[in-house]
Formats: C-alpha cells, structure tokens, sequence
C-alpha cells in the first residue's frame, strides 16, 4: 500500500497524461465511427434517390409511349381501280397512298400512275381510285375530301371526283362490250387469246351482251375478273 502511495506521487502527472490521451483517442474513435456510419448512410440515401429517379424516368418513357401509341391509332381506307387486289386496308397517320397501292399487291400494268400522288398521306375513310390509262383526261393529280366540291393539286384521283365531275369522260373511255374488237380485249390486263374468244363468241350466239353482268356467265371469268372488265367494258343502252 505504501508502495502504491508512493509510486501514485512520484508519477501521477504521468498517469493523469496516459488517461487523457487514452480518453482523447476513445472519443476520437468513436467519432470517427460515427461520421463513418453517417457517410455511408448518405451514399445509400444518394443512392436511393439515383434509383428512385431512374424508375421516375422509365414510368416517364412508358407514359410517353403509350400516349404515342393512343395517338398513332388504325384507321380504315377504300382503294380502287387499277390495283392487282383492291378493297379495304388498315392504316395509320404515318403512311402513305404508295403504302396502300403496296398493300394492295401494286398497281396493274395498266394503270395510268401519272394521275397518282403516291406520297399523298391517308386519312380515315379516305377512297382512293387508281384510274386505268385513257380513262380520265391528262391532267395534273388531283384529289378531294369526302363531300368537298373543290381539288387540290399534287393529290390523288379519287372516287367522289370521278363520280361527280369525270363520270362522262370514263364512260367515253370504256369500251362498249358489244362493238369491242379481240385486240381492244386484250390490251386489258388477264385478258388472253381464250378469253377474249370466248367473250366474242359469247356475244354471237346471245345477239350481244344485254348488260356488263353478261359477263359472268363465260367460263373462267370469274369476280375478280370481272372487275377489271367492268371497269374497262360497258354496254350501251
């Protein structure tokens, strides 16, 4: 015990100075603990909001997307005339008059493509009419609206305008059945050597076609030729 006393007066500055630096290092210690464990705290929190922002941005895009999708939406068009399959088609606001004559398996070897604007863009409801050469007069593309009564240039010949300011002159263009030569037929595009003999003989042995429907009772002529018949052949009153 003396010995303690002893020791205890001869070095108590020095053990008073090893209990502060001990003191001083545990708190420096736990300091650095603690500023540890707040840093890496933040890195998630910073990382979270990187994440939370990432997802915003996606849901943002998706958004966007499926407005676009809304807004490119389907519609319907009508094309005729001198395509190898014409009829109704789907569309969208993107394509084009040229898309349809594609879709429609292309325009027939004679169809007049200078009264056509290939790059006239498609809206619903529209008809589009691909005239056969000789049957509207040569002029500039034209086109109109369902209902409207004028034309716009750079368009596309379409069926309200044939119907209301062109019926005369495809009427003038198409051929009668019953006074048409063998080489008249055959300039018609599926028209061959047979048929076209078989149309003529037709008409010899009936006295001559009482209307276009005529022309179905031939063998081999079918809907779809028909058709282009029709629009290229008419019966006189």
């Amino acid at each position: 015990m003396e010995r303690l006393k002893e020791f205890w007066e001869e070095n108590k500055m020095l053990v008073c100075f090893c209990c502060a630096i001990i003191i001083v290092a545990a708190a420096t210690g736990v300091y650095f603990v603690k500023k540890t464990d707040s840093g890496a705290q933040l890195n998630k929190t910073t990382e979270l909001g990187r994440k939370t922002s990432k997802e915003s941005s996606v849901l943002t895009g998706d958004a966007q997307n499926v407005t676009a999708s809304k807004t490119s939406t389907h519609f319907f068009v009508d094309i005729k005339g001198a395509v190898k399959k014409p009829g109704i088609y789907k569309a969208t606001s993107k394509m084009r008059v040229a898309d349809v004559v594609t879709a429609a398996g292309g325009l027939e070897k004679t169809a007049d493509y200078n009264q056509v604007n290939l790059a006239l863009k498609l809206t619903d409801q529209q008809v589009i009419y691909i005239p056969f050469k000789g049957e509207v007069e040569k002029k500039p593309p034209t086109t109109m609206e369902a209902g409207q009564s004028s034309t716009v240039e750079g368009g596309v010949v379409d069926d309200t305008e044939i119907g209301n300011t062109a019926n005369n002159e495809i009427n003038e263009a198409k051929r009668d059945l019953n006074k048409v030569t063998k080489d008249e037929l055959l300039e018609i595009d599926g028209i061959g050597d047979k048929k076209a003999d078989l149309i003529l003989t037709y008409r010899t042995q009936h006295g001559g076609f009482k209307n276009i429907a005529d022309l179905k009772n031939i063998t081999g002529i079918g809907d779809k030729t028909f058709e282009k018949l029709n629009a290229r052949l008419m019966v006189s009153p």
